[in-house]
């Protein structure tokens, strides 16, 4: 790599042949992707709504149709405090977390919904801390 001060006395083909590898590293190290590990998890849930679709798997299938009876959305029957969950089967650094509501109505399910990050399983997992 070349000090700031002798950069600047490189010839104009020097600039050029030594940017472009940076350019190209830089390129490479922005391009990362993050693997989706819920896909691999266990899902569960407080409840079951009565119904063929909705099961906590659902949620994780990969599938993001946020039409309900698409078969890909999660849904609990109607409850006070209730819950859904993941359990990612091994400790991750958690980058991102991508919540789809649904799309055909219904949407205000999701009102005051919280997202907690953790191992602990202490009241469905709301004891561990809140993901901002």
């Amino acid at each position: 790599m070349f000090s700031s001060s002798s950069f600047v006395l490189q010839s104009r083909t020097m600039i050029h042949n030594s940017v472009l590898p940076l350019l190209l590293l830089l390129g490479t190290c922005s391009a990362s992707t993050y693997q989706n590990v819920a896909l691999r998890g266990k899902a569960t849930q407080s409840t079951h709504v009565d119904h063929n679709f909705g099961d906590a798997y659902s949620a994780i299938d990969g599938n993001r149709d946020s039409n309900f009876y698409s078969g890909s959305c999660s849904h609990t029957a109607e409850e006070t405090n209730p819950w859904w969950r993941v359990d990612l089967l091994e400790s991750y650094i958690v980058t991102s977390i991508i919540v789809i509501n649904r799309g055909d109505g219904g949407s205000e399910y999701l009102n005051g919904a919280e997202v907690h990050i953790g191992d602990s399983l202490t009241d469905n997992g709301a004891a561990n801390p809140l993901s901002i």
